[in-house]
């Protein structure tokens, strides 16, 4: 019965989405109903019956990796599988059949010297996390895994996807600790930056001011991969030996795949800058806020 009532409240809640309700309902009400939601249903193990779990690492050990190794990173969350999986576009990237064939090689790579990142809640039970997120794990997770079965593999380790986004997540961890680990993978180095035109425009707090000096390669903040081999030439005349931290969307995993295959490190970063900014602002993790957060720039 709890678990009927579950899905009949999350029926009735995606028939407006999180977005569209912050836009035609009371924010307020929206905040009960998904407290009651997440109250209707408790034992999350029904959630993941049935579903063979892989080998995915939690924030805190994907970042160990990432600074003990010289591993690339490329990110997996939903507007990468919506574009590799179920062919369709999203705020961030129109659906490209190209794009959507490279982000599958790159999903089904098996290379040594790259990590791939997928979402460690997809495939463990979701804690410490804000409201809206934890609804998120558990309204995706069985869509996710079952649209996963049968492309990872049960041998290979994954990093977690949601590194880049500690604040907008969890509730309550230890943040100065975990941007200090972040920041470790370029503080006093020489970097390079890949992303769109507007990404820093609204950014007071820049969590990469730490490097020792920055090189910016500025694309489109939509559709990225429109300008993709304009953007690889750029990249691959800069020195090898910097890293290539990139933010540009589902094009950003691709760019990264392609650089590592190149002898160039790179790490998808995601809303990494977005989210430090946030946490020094202080900003509420409120309907209006995490709308925001995840609109394009």
């Amino acid at each position: 019965m709890g678990l009927e009532l579950f899905f009949r409240n999350l029926k009735y809640l995606f028939k407006y989405n999180l977005k569209g309700m912050y836009n035609h309902a009371n924010p307020i009400y929206e905040d009960e109903l998904i407290l009651k939601i997440l109250d209707t249903h408790k034992n999350l193990e029904e959630l993941r019956a049935g579903i063979k779990l892989c080998n995915v690492m939690d924030a805190w050990n994907t970042l160990d990796y990432l600074i003990s190794t010289n591993a690339s990173f490329c990110r997996f969350g939903d507007g990468e599988l919506s574009i590799a999986i179920e062919k369709q576009g999203n705020v961030f990237q129109r659906y490209d059949d190209l794009l959507s064939k490279k982000l599958m090689e790159v999903l089904s790579s098996k290379d040594n010297g790259l990590l791939v990142g997928i979402n460690y809640y997809w495939f463990n039970a979701p804690n410490n996390l804000h409201d809206r997120q934890m609804l998120f794990y558990l309204t995706s997770s069985i869509k996710y895994r079952q649209m996963l079965k049968g492309i990872l593999s049960d041998d290979r380790v994954y990093g977690d996807s949601t590194i880049t986004m500690p604040y907008v997540l969890y509730k309550d961890i230890d943040f100065r600790r975990y941007y200090d680990k972040l920041e470790s993978l370029w503080k006093g180095k020489d970097i390079v930056i890949v992303c769109g035109k507007t990404i820093f425009n609204n950014i007071k707090h820049n969590i990469f001011s730490s490097a020792n000096s920055i090189e910016y390669i500025y694309g489109p903040s939509v559709n990225a991969f429109d300008q993709y081999d304009d953007l690889m030439q750029k990249i691959l005349a800069t020195d090898k030996n910097k890293v290539k931290f990139i933010i540009m969307g589902q094009t950003a995993t691709v760019l990264a795949y392609d650089l590592y295959k190149n002898g160039h490190r790179a790490i998808d970063m995601g809303h990494t800058a977005k989210d430090y900014n946030y946490y020094l602002e202080k900003h509420a993790v409120d309907t209006n806020s995490i709308t925001k957060f995840f609109d394009k720039d």
